[in-house]
């Protein structure tokens, strides 16, 4: 496992992260039947919960890093 994706993997178990995240559930929630741009989505959590009641398109911009994909 990449060590940069570990070490977000791993941020996302920490109290303050699970409550970053419950926030945000909160507030996109009522966002239902409309198109989406993620924009620097990370890892895609935000992306995949949208996508639940939503038509998204999740980049992120580092994953095309040189060599990312060797």
């Amino acid at each position: 496992m990449n060590s940069d994706f570990k070490t977000c993997f791993e941020n996302m178990k920490k109290p303050w992260s699970v409550m970053f995240y419950r926030l945000v559930g909160e507030q996109l929630s009522p966002i239902t039947n409309s198109k989406i741009l993620d924009f620097g989505s990370g890892l895609g959590f935000t992306a995949n919960y949208l996508a639940k009641n939503n038509d998204v398109v999740a980049i992120e911009p580092h994953a095309f890093r040189r060599g990312s994909f060797s």
